[in-house]
């Protein structure tokens, strides 16, 4: 997910052109609805850094009950008539946040529903960002994958996951090391 990463990180760094609406799309377990609140966090964290701090306030509160995040099954709110409903409460942010709206599995949603979703988009204000997490995304309308930017996930190698694992592993040793130094002395 090297270029995801880089690309979501250059966004948060510079928000002036930052795209309305962006797909996601990989096979299930890929990491794309995990990537959309991490980017939620790190539009909305104090530091700026490209990645959430993990320590300031934003930071630390529980994604599924902010404010700047809401995240739909399209399974149950892919109807017309649940996405007209859901509409006004889209463009409600909160004084200079970020407002990230993610739609789960947008492939199931209705073709009404998504040309609903459209008019949304095209609507939204300047600090609200739609994300559509997909692993068909054949079965989106094609006016909303031209207006998107689309980020292909897939899996990550076993080889890559024991690196980092493995890194984490030394990190840990090393945090255990200087608490044993500071515990001895």
């Amino acid at each position: 997910q090297g270029l995801n990463n880089r690309i979501l990180k250059s966004i948060v760094k510079d928000t002036d052109g930052a795209p309305q609406s962006i797909i996601l799309q990989g096979p299930f377990g890929s990491g794309k609805t995990t990537s959309s609140r991490v980017l939620a966090k790190a539009l909305n964290c104090e530091t700026k850094g490209g990645e959430p701090c993990l320590t300031c306030e934003t930071c630390q509160e529980d994604i599924q009950n902010s404010p700047f995040y809401e995240e739909y099954d399209s399974a149950i709110v892919g109807n017309v008539n649940k996405i007209r409903e859901l509409r006004d409460t889209f463009h409600l942010t909160i004084s200079n946040s970020w407002k990230v709206i993610v739609f789960d599995e947008i492939h199931l949603a209705s073709r009404q529903a998504q040309s609903a979703l459209l008019k949304v988009i095209e609507e939204a204000p300047v600090k609200v960002m739609f994300l559509f997490c997909t692993t068909n995304v054949d079965k989106i309308i094609p006016t909303i994958r031209s207006r998107s930017l689309e980020l292909r996930f897939k899996f990550i190698s076993i080889k890559s996951s024991a690196i980092y694992i493995l890194s984490i592993y030394k990190y840990l040793l090393y945090l255990l090391n200087i608490f044993c130094i500071f515990y001895i002395i």
